[in-house]
């Protein structure tokens, strides 16, 4: 049970208005029954480590998780209990201060708005303004902590409670990715390789399943994604996720086949002499291309057409190919 109550608190455990159940956690855990001196410190230590996590995270009636916490070490110890007090009263005073402004800024937000292609409606950009300028403070870092982890942690938090509410936005996806990315890059200049792989691993997460659900035939994401994946030189999944460009049904091919993608592909063997995908990938746009005839050619220095000498090309040279 106790690994249910932290799964749900690594999910939600940072919303406004996760006091229910993280009140509800510190109650079972001092239910639980304990036999034994060991077991009754084992007890009372779960319950103390739930508690001065929860006071020091903003949400509506963090006072009340305050005052439970401080009766609990007074039960236990009260030598403790004012030990304990002033230790932790500065992060309490901060998550209590945070809480006020957090509740300001999510102010007016619809957290049941339905989850619906762009309307352009009055009511959905105010709703868009208002979940970039939650996101916006997050980054701001009200909470002043400097752990960059939990940090990443709340904005990312926000990105994914928007995404509930304005998931076919593919901008918000794209910033959430691109967010990631740059996180991971931080953590690799600071030489925390670990941190910054986990971070770029999300990065790719996010971009799959920004690709993989409503928005599966958004070029955008399709091609920030393949960006992303160059940029850590994961050149086969550069060449899959062009393919799955080709897979796309009811997106203009003339734009698709004759231009972007022919392109892109260009850009990513000359920059990175991918020879072999880059030739394989041609051949699945030419095999597209003939299978749908009522594309017009784009002229006879189309970008198939290239030069023999590949390498000499520059890749801005390909434009003069497209037009």
């Amino acid at each position: 049970m106790a690994q249910s109550y932290d799964f749900a608190l690594e999910k939600i455990g940072m919303d406004i208005q996760s006091f229910s159940i993280w009140n509800e956690y510190t109650t079972f855990l001092k239910q639980v029954e304990a036999v034994g001196q060991y077991a009754e410190n084992q007890r009372i230590s779960a319950v103390r480590k739930v508690y001065q996590k929860a006071v020091m995270t903003p949400m509506i009636s963090v006072e009340t998780l305050w005052k439970d916490y401080i009766a609990f070490e007074n039960g236990i110890n009260p030598i403790i209990a004012e030990k304990m007090s002033m230790e932790r009263s500065r992060d309490y005073m901060n998550a209590r201060r945070v809480a006020k402004e957090y509740e300001a800024i999510t102010r007016g937000l619809n957290r049941n708005y339905p989850s619906i292609p762009p309307t352009g409606s009055n009511e959905e950009s105010k709703q868009v303004s208002l979940w970039k300028k939650y996101i916006a403070w997050e980054k701001a870092n009200p909470l002043r902590t400097e752990d960059p982890t939990v940090l990443a942690r709340r904005i990312m938090f926000a990105y994914e409670q928007c995404l509930l509410c304005l998931g076919h936005h593919p901008d918000v996806w794209y910033e959430a990715a691109l967010f990631l990315e740059n996180t991971a890059k931080t953590f690799t200049e600071k030489g925390d390789n670990n941190s910054a792989k986990v971070f770029f691993e999300e990065a790719a997460l996010m971009y799959e399943r920004a690709t993989s659900g409503v928005l599966n035939k958004n070029l955008l994401l399709y091609f920030s994604y393949a960006d992303f994946e160059e940029g850590r030189m994961k050149y086969e999944k550069v060449h899959s996720t062009y393919q799955k460009i080709l897979d796309i049904e009811d997106v203009d091919p003339t734009l698709v086949c004759n231009i972007i993608l022919p392109y892109q592909y260009w850009v990513f063997w000359n920059c990175n002499n991918a020879n072999d995908e880059f030739l394989d990938g041609i051949e699945s746009i030419k095999s597209h291309l003939r299978l749908r005839s009522t594309i017009p050619p784009l002229n006879n220095n189309n970008i198939f057409n290239l030069p023999e000498n590949h390498n000499s090309v520059h890749c801005s040279s390909v434009f003069r190919y497209l037009l």
